[in-house]
């Protein structure tokens, strides 16, 4: 009985599968050995491991994802920057319109980003560069990293493109991918140490805006010169004609007339005084008669030096004797400046 129960069992099917699984099993160790995974025995763990890898490609995936959303909502930031930067150019640039309205001596532009003189000191504080480096960091109009600023025209796109490829090209660098120029070598090192955040504010860095001041040697709004190329009073004048023509609170004056020809006093104070204090008291401390006298001071304070100290001579307005005296006996040209008060308000009186 029992031999035949051997019998029937080694031919059974169960005994088949299982003797089956057992060379596999042998086959599988063997194969396993060849390629040094170790027992079967570990493949619980194996399995653990791969669960554990599959959970952190998961994560990674996630982490992706979000780097993803995050650069988009770093580029939308930058992007409202942008606009709001060029909005503030655009505030500026209407400010001006805005007070030199009609003004007939001086006529300033905005230019975007166009401050030449202070980009490369803005550049290396960035950059936590104090000094050195003056070939890798160059200069606007020049070589180096600021040398593309202005090298498309200077029309705001084209800067703002600029910018870009600069900023582009320092975090390059910062990530250690200079090229075999020594000194590039030696800025990629300075940058790499850099916080992450002192990149971040040069992505939110933007050359300052300048100005472009012109003149009119004309005084009468046309033939407009560079503030550059006009004497010391002629630079006076223009500053003058803006600070006339700005705002509505009082306004001191000392001396306007330094450095300005008899010319400029009479068609850029005289006239602009006559204007702006209808809208705004002036104070003028002066030694020029015509400023006073065809200014149409309504009340004038006249001083005198005695005994070291300075005294008041006398105070009233122009209709009063004693002032129009004191004015033709002190002030140089005060007669001259009565006779063309007299004159022009002669010529006015016409006209009514």
């Amino acid at each position: 009985v029992i031999a035949r129960w051997k019998l029937d069992r080694d031919g059974s099917a169960w005994k088949l599968a299982v003797d089956a699984a057992s060379r596999s099993y042998e086959e599988l160790k063997k194969r396993l050995a060849a390629e040094g995974a170790g027992d079967p025995a570990a493949f619980g763990e194996f399995v653990h491991r791969r669960q554990t890898i599959e959970q952190r490609l998961k994560d990674l995936v996630a982490r992706q994802q979000q780097v993803v959303a995050i650069r988009a909502q770093a580029d939308a930031s930058l992007g409202r920057l942008l606009a709001l930067r060029r909005e503030l150019t655009g505030a500026r640039d209407e400010f001006i319109k805005t007070v030199l309205m009609g003004n007939q001596y001086v006529m300033i532009r905005v230019l975007p980003y166009g401050a030449t003189e202070t980009i490369e000191a803005e550049f290396r504080r960035l950059l936590q560069l104090e000094k050195g480096f003056e070939k890798e960091i160059g200069a606007a109009d020049g070589d180096g990293l600021l040398g593309p600023l202005y090298a498309s025209g200077r029309e705001p796109a084209a800067i703002e493109k600029a910018l870009e490829a600069i900023r582009r090209e320092v975090g390059t660098l910062a990530l250690g991918q200079p090229d075999s120029a020594v000194g590039r070598q030696k800025l990629a090192a300075h940058l790499s140490k850099l916080p992450p955040e002192a990149l971040d504010r040069l992505d939110l860095w933007f050359p300052e805006d300048s100005l472009d001041v012109q003149y009119s040697t004309s005084s009468d709004g046309r033939s407009f010169r560079s503030i550059q190329e006009g004497s010391p009073g002629q630079k006076t004048a223009a500053l003058l004609a803006f600070l006339l023509s700005y705002g509505e609170e009082p306004l001191i004056l000392d001396q306007p007339e330094d450095d300005l020809d008899n010319h400029l006093i009479y068609n850029l104070i005289v006239t602009q005084i006559r204007d702006v204090k209808q809208r705004r008291q002036l104070l003028v401390v002066t030694h020029n008669a015509n400023i006073v006298v065809n200014g149409d001071a309504e009340l004038v304070v006249a001083l005198v030096a005695r005994n070291g100290e300075t005294q008041q001579e006398c105070a009233g307005s122009l209709q009063e004797r004693k002032v129009r005296e004191t004015i033709c006996t002190v002030m140089e040209g005060g007669r001259e400046a009565f006779d063309q008060r007299y004159r022009r308000i002669a010529l006015e009186a016409r006209h009514v």
